[in-house]
């Protein structure tokens, strides 16, 4: 009698592990990844300031990883999009002292450069709102 009352007890113990398990993953976001461009004007130089934009990124308890690229002068980041967003991590990123953009993300000039298809020439960029050199070749 004592082993099927042992044994009943595992499996309930084993059906509220999964339950609460399942639970958790429901309220789980997703795990995304984004790609920041570290600005020309507050690059990183050494592993020092490597590490130090790693730390800024992983003190936001929504960032699951951080791989830091010196010579790109990129840091992709997995993060939870339940508990953070790009821009949350471009404001981290200015804790530990470094300008970022999110690589590939053009802003509104460009993006209304491209939609109205006007001529390379034509283009403001010094209204960049994030002095990156997001337009890629179109500069002259």
């Amino acid at each position: 009698m004592k082993i099927n009352r042992l044994t009943d007890m595992k499996k309930l113990n084993l059906l509220l592990v999964a339950l609460v398990m399942a639970t958790v993953n429901c309220f789980a976001g997703d795990v995304k990844t984004v790609i920041l461009q570290i600005s020309q004007e507050t690059a990183m130089h050494c592993q020092n300031c490597a590490k130090r934009a790693e730390k800024a990124l992983t003190a936001d308890k929504g960032v699951k990883e951080v791989a830091v690229n010196l010579e790109e002068q990129t840091v992709t980041v997995k993060y939870d999009d339940a508990e953070t967003n790009e821009a949350k991590l471009i404001e981290d990123l200015k804790v530990g002292r470094f300008e970022a953009s999110v690589a590939g993300k053009k802003c509104e000039n460009c993006q209304k450069h491209a939609k109205e298809g006007a001529a390379a020439g034509e283009h403001k960029h010094g209204e960049h709102q994030h002095g990156g050199d997001c337009c890629e070749g179109e500069k002259k």
